[in-house]
């Protein structure tokens, strides 16, 4: 990304994001889901497995940041065009 797509990335996040996330009922209701499912699963867990658990969340919540990123990026040199 370039300095500026990246401030205004930052920007959004700390924002713009949160507003349009509370507009969207079913990502609350996934969220809640999964962080209950998450809790559910970890309460089954030993140690071992939680910490296998723990590393494939991380990996997942990279990628998702990683793909968040590129949408951001590409809806963004889209708009660039779009006003040429």
């Amino acid at each position: 990304m370039t300095e500026l797509m990246e401030t205004l990335y930052t920007y959004a996040q700390s924002h713009a994001m949160a507003a349009f996330l509370a507009e969207d009922t079913e990502y609350e209701r996934c969220a809640q889901c999964a962080l209950a499912q998450e809790t559910n699963l970890r309460a089954t867990l030993n140690p071992d497995e939680t910490a296998r658990l723990k590393a494939l969340l991380d990996e997942r919540d990279l990628s998702l940041f990683i793909r968040e990123r590129a949408a951001f990026s590409a809806g963004f040199r889209m708009a660039l065009e779009l006003t040429r």
